[in-house]
């Protein structure tokens, strides 16, 4: 998930390449005979620099390459084995501070080959509301960030900015610990989510932007925070969280601290889904749920799945007339639950399963 909008732009593109079919062997072949191996040399000949690959894949179901960890372990096979031919030795790899991070996109038959320009201590994942501890179901920031912009909320947000909308709010009814919420809190405001990075000195290049100067690039992040922090207070946007489970409140409003929201604009409720009350007024409601998975799988621990998912189900048909709702299921029926037909879907592969991010108009 590192080609959303906000990730992208701290990705260079090393190299393209053609399959000639979609298979691993195919995809082995290609990375051996053409992959960029300058930029893992050291200065003393014969050494390498640790590195890691991530694929993101798209258009692949069904294929021999639709699973992300074997797709990974094929490039780093190639590489290894081409550099390992050529000079007699081999790179290391590293999962955690890797020295130069590789991500790889396939998209059909086209392979993109990208070098992050962050600096090996920092953490894609990494977010300044993000404690210790968070919700054990919890999405990767990355993965709730494409998410939120695939549900058009930059789109609301433009529109609400150049008052074609009145406003609008965006709410959670299963918010957990909000990971949807403060992703989507970053993408309507225009602040940037690495100011951490900037504070550490971890960025050395913001190459979409041209800022080559790691001042300048504080200059520009600042300068979007006072954009997006006079956005706010025009009382135009709202965020709405809620969930059962009062610790996982409580790890949202300390998110809201470290972010400077207040409640005027982030406000939170603690109840079981059905007992929830949201109103959307005159403004566009845009609600985000990831709600609770099968057991087994990380965060399935609820003793009555399908009773949650029928209470999602009845609680949009009761509160969200005329607005829409955007729905994480994971591989099983449970999204029938709900009752609803789905306007459209998008499919995206994390680990082993494939999911859906559904759009559900309500009454519409």
């Amino acid at each position: 998930m590192m080609f959303d909008p906000l990730t992208s732009r701290y990705l260079k593109l090393l190299q393209k390449g053609t399959l000639e079919e979609l298979t691993p062997e195919c995809l082995y072949d290609l990375v051996y005979s053409s992959f960029d191996y300058e930029i893992l040399k050291k200065k003393t000949k014969g050494t390498y620099k640790t590195f890691s690959i991530t694929s993101t894949l798209l258009g692949l179901s069904s294929t021999p390459l639709s699973n992300s960890q074997i797709t990974s372990r094929t490039i780093k096979d190639a590489l290894v084995s081409s550099l390992f031919d050529t000079y007699g030795s081999r790179p290391d790899v590293e999962k955690k501070e890797p020295e130069v991070p590789f991500f790889v996109k396939i998209q059909g038959r086209e392979v993109e080959v990208y070098v992050s320009l962050i600096s090996k201590t920092s953490n894609h994942m990494l977010r300044s509301y993000r404690g210790p501890i968070t919700h054990a179901g919890a999405l990767r920031p990355t993965t709730a960030s494409l998410l939120s912009y695939k549900s058009g909320v930059s789109k609301l947000a433009q529109a609400v900015r150049k008052g074609e909308v009145d406003g609008m709010k965006i709410v959670d009814p299963m918010c957990g610990s909000g990971t949807l919420l403060f992703e989507s809190f970053y993408l309507v405001t225009g602040c940037s989510p690495y100011r951490i990075w900037l504070e550490e000195g971890g960025i050395p290049v913001w190459s979409r932007l041209g800022y080559g100067d790691l001042e300048e690039c504080k200059k520009e992040v600042k300068k979007r925070e006072e954009e997006g922090s006079t956005f706010l207070e025009q009382g135009k946007v709202t965020f709405v969280g809620n969930d059962k489970v009062g610790g996982n409140l409580k790890m949202v409003r300390e998110s809201c601290e470290v972010l400077g929201l207040r409640g005027s604009h982030f406000n939170t409720h603690c109840n079981g889904v059905s007992k929830f009350t949201f109103d959307a007024g005159d403004e566009v409601a845009i609600s985000l749920c990831n709600p609770p998975w099968p057991e087994g799988r990380i965060g399935g621990d609820d003793p009555d799945l399908e009773g949650t998912w029928e209470a999602l189900g009845e609680w949009s048909k009761r509160n969200l007339k005329g607005q829409e709702m955007w729905v994480l299921a994971p591989p099983t029926e449970l999204s029938g639950v709900l009752r609803m037909k789905a306007k459209r879907a998008m499919k995206f592969r994390q680990g082993k399963d494939e999911l859906r991010w559904s759009q559900y108009l309500i009454n519409k």
